[in-house]
């Protein structure tokens, strides 16, 4: 795994999509969560949508206009209100 800069560069110099990295993080997930329930809901069709327009931004060459942080998965603690999202 990456640092949350490290990512964010990679992303945007498009050396890694945002694609690749959302599914390195949920090949982790699924993976460590059985055993810590440190997730209890994910909106993987949302975060794929979100990388996949990620990468479009950037191979348009247009990374500037998404943000610098943009495709670098996050989670939101489940005690947060977050539309669409169980509280």
């Amino acid at each position: 795994m990456f640092t949350t800069t490290e990512a964010a560069r990679l992303i945007r110099a498009g050396e890694m999509s945002a694609s690749e990295l959302l599914e390195q993080c949920i090949v982790a997930i699924d993976r460590h969560n059985p055993a810590i329930n440190a997730w209890a809901h994910l909106d993987l069709d949302g975060a794929r949508r979100a990388a996949a327009d990620v990468d479009r931004h950037v191979a348009a060459g247009r990374a500037d206009d998404v943000g610098p942080l943009a495709g670098v998965p996050f989670g939101v603690k489940d005690l947060e209100d977050c539309a669409g999202m169980p509280t």
